[in-house]
């Protein structure tokens, strides 16, 4: 059986544990190994996904909205920038640029 490696960005690491508990952040591993098929890919994202999750954290019923890119070929998921779904927020085609030019030349 082949495993999924989870990638964090600083970024990611850092505003995640301010939304997650421990136990809650184990969960939403999980959740991501799982759902990693589900997300909807960005126009001109070269891979980058919207990965939406609903969850219970610190006790409220919502969601996080992941932004990751997905290598299926290497079972490789990066967890880019992590929001909470009430936050409402969306990626701009800098902010995407960015993202994408990240993933070229630190990752791929």
């Amino acid at each position: 059986m082949d495993c999924m490696e989870l990638i964090e960005t600083p970024i990611f690491t850092q505003r995640i544990l301010k939304i997650l508990s421990n136990d809650e952040y184990k969960r939403m591993q999980w959740m991501l190994i799982v759902n990693r098929r589900n997300g909807r890919y960005f126009p001109g994202g070269c891979g980058i996904i919207r990965l939406p999750l609903e969850m219970q954290y610190s006790g409220q019923d919502g969601g996080l909205l992941n932004i990751c890119y997905y290598l299926g070929r290497n079972l490789k998921l990066y967890l880019l920038i992590p929001f909470m779904k009430s936050d409402n927020i969306d990626i701009t085609e800098a902010q995407l640029k960015m993202l994408r030019d990240f993933m070229k030349e630190d990752v791929l």
